[in-house]
């Protein structure tokens, strides 16, 4: 679906077009304020009024042409919170008013991978923003209800914003099998870190952490962690959120025998461990790949619920939309996870 076809009629806000942040043609990354509306929601649907989205690297990547975007002009954006403005036939458990996460991968829920559970390795999963239809970094969108989350009572739009990023977060943890007391290391304090550090800390876990930039670690240790140069910890599991095949390569010297990697950043380059080390130290390494639906939305939902975890510490103070182009060529600029605070419309 192209922006263009998400039609014009206006959502009842007295609005005729809305803002977005948009690859254009030329490669430009643009905050256009011409964009059409949505029409009314369908069969399923819901209409949603964007209150924040979260930054990534995924979106930097789009931004700066390293990812290719599926057409021109492309609506970036896959992490957002926001306000149910209408809801479509059928709708049920949403409603006008509600708070909601719009979750943006798209599962089909009826392959055999979806049917066991691994919505995750669904063939057919549509992505918002990323793959296949365009993002959330604007003010209106239309979703599939099936996908959208309703907000614990009394949860602040900050921490709402990162429940995308922090499921995978949790859903690492989850894939790892880790319990309450175990020994654990994260390998990099950028966002995926942070959120693995607090979501390791809601089972019961005290994780060490390393990286590069002393202003992560010290972001770590305030949501719990304990810091260890990068050449002196032991542990017997490992998150990887790194996404540097060196990192993993240095993991054999300090995992324990029978030990456990899994691995959340990503690389096309070859990791650094051969079989002779798998093989005989007994470790397991996996891969963990976003989440799976609807588990580890819930179970962070939940947690943000509790009061177990706060990502929304972890964020920057909330950006307009305008400067969303010059945030996506410096995502990495200050410590910290950028996002935009669209709740005002100026």
């Amino acid at each position: 679906m192209s922006i263009a076809e998400r039609g014009t009629v206006a959502p009842g806000a007295g609005l005729r077009t809305m803002r977005g942040v948009v690859v254009e043609a030329d490669g430009g990354v643009r905050v256009r304020h011409d964009l059409p509306l949505p029409g009314d929601p369908g069969i399923g649907q819901v209409l949603v009024r964007i209150l924040g989205v979260g930054l990534c690297g995924t979106d930097a990547a789009l931004a700066s042409g390293r990812r290719a975007v599926p057409t021109t002009p492309w609506l970036l954006g896959h992490e957002a919170v926001g306000e149910v403005r209408r809801v479509g036939p059928g709708v049920r458990g949403a409603a006008a008013g509600d708070l909601v996460v719009l979750e943006p991968n798209l599962p089909d829920l009826t392959c055999a991978a979806c049917e066991a559970g691994h919505t995750s390795r669904c063939a057919h999963r549509r992505s918002s923003g990323v793959l296949t239809q365009p993002g959330f970094m604007t003010d209106m969108v239309l979703h599939p209800a099936e996908f959208v989350h309703r907000a614990p009572a009394g949860a602040r739009v900050e921490d709402l914003v990162c429940v995308e990023p922090a499921s995978v977060a949790a859903a690492a943890v989850r894939r790892s099998g880790i319990t309450a007391g175990a020994s654990a290391v994260v390998l990099g304090a950028g966002a995926q870190g942070l959120f693995a550090v607090q979501c390791l800390r809601a089972v019961g876990v005290r994780p060490l952490v390393t990286d590069i930039r002393p202003e992560r670690v010290d972001l770590a240790v305030r949501q719990g962690a304990q810091p260890v140069p990068a050449s002196e910890w032991q542990a017997a599991y490992v998150f990887d959120t790194t996404g540097a095949p060196a990192a993993l390569a240095g993991v054999i010297d300090h995992i324990a025998v029978g030990g456990k990697v899994t691995v959340v950043g990503e690389s096309s380059a070859p990791l650094g461990l051969t079989s002779l080390q798998l093989v005989q130290r007994q470790l397991t390494v996996v891969g963990s790949f976003i989440y799976d639906h609807p588990r580890d939305f819930a179970a962070v939902m939940d947690l943000i619920g509790r009061g177990a975890i706060r990502p929304g510490e972890l964020l920057r103070p909330g950006a307009s939309i305008d400067d969303a182009p010059a945030l996506l060529a410096d995502l990495q600029g200050r410590p910290g996870k950028p996002w935009l605070d669209l709740r005002s419309r100026g």
